[in-house]
């Protein structure tokens, strides 16, 4: 694209994810243990890119890149509860659960196209487990979670990163996914010590996002000329 041109980058990152949970359990009766837990953890990512010109005057890689020089910082603070019971037999044993979890996201770029921003999410994923067995050395189970995923702060940015002949730009009306999965498992044992077990396994997902190529469709201000983008979209 730049025939006249040479160019270098570089990118660095840094990542940094302390966590704190904290948990209590308390049995219920000779059957039932109820267990409690809160917790809290803070990612930090920064990314920095950094992209020059050849200056054949200095003979250097001296002249800055404005259109894709770019800086982020992205800090995800999650905050969840967890909260389990559990009841149990001599035949059978069965846990419910449900994961309450708040996450703000504070989102800030330097760059052409500077951009600070704040994203805020909340879910409850529950699950469920039982377990059971026979006489006869039959031993059943079934569990099943739920799981959501919120966008990337990239997917919600509205601060245009460009590449040299195209840029991506996110989508701020992005929402959370979720993924089911359940398994059910059958097993046999035999006094002689062998066996034989059967399992299944299923996930599926609801508002998944995913990444679409398109065009503009008038010349782009900063290129010239109609160029490929990429977006986010449910």
């Amino acid at each position: 694209c730049y025939p006249d041109a040479r160019r270098e980058s570089e990118s660095k990152n840094t990542y940094l994810e302390p966590t704190i949970t904290l948990r209590y359990r308390k049995p219920i009766g000779e059957k039932d243990n109820l267990s409690i837990g809160v917790g809290l953890s803070h990612n930090k990512n920064r990314n920095l890119s950094s992209n020059h010109f050849y200056d054949a005057s200095t003979l250097d890689y001296s002249l800055p890149d404005t259109l894709r020089d770019r800086e982020s910082l992205a800090q995800d603070r999650e905050e969840y509860a967890i909260l389990n019971w559990r009841h149990q037999t001599k035949v059978y044993s069965t846990t419910l659960g449900v994961i309450a979890e708040s996450h703000q996201i504070d989102y800030t770029v330097v760059s052409l196209f500077p951009e600070e921003r704040e994203f805020n999410y909340m879910a409850f994923r529950p699950t469920f487990n039982f377990t059971c067995h026979t006489k006869k050395m039959h031993y059943f189970s079934f569990n099943y979670s739920l799981s959501s995923t919120h966008p990337t702060p990239k997917q919600l940015s509205q601060s245009p990163a460009y590449q040299y002949d195209s840029y991506t730009i996110g989508n701020a009306l992005l929402e959370p996914y979720f993924s089911h999965k359940a398994d059910m498992g059958w097993n046999k044992y035999y006094k002689s010590g062998s066996s034989i077990s059967i399992e299944a396994y299923g996930e599926w997902n609801n508002n998944t996002i995913e990444s679409v190529l398109d065009a503009t469709t008038i010349p782009d201000p900063y290129l010239g000329r109609i160029v490929p983008f990429t977006t986010y979209y449910n």
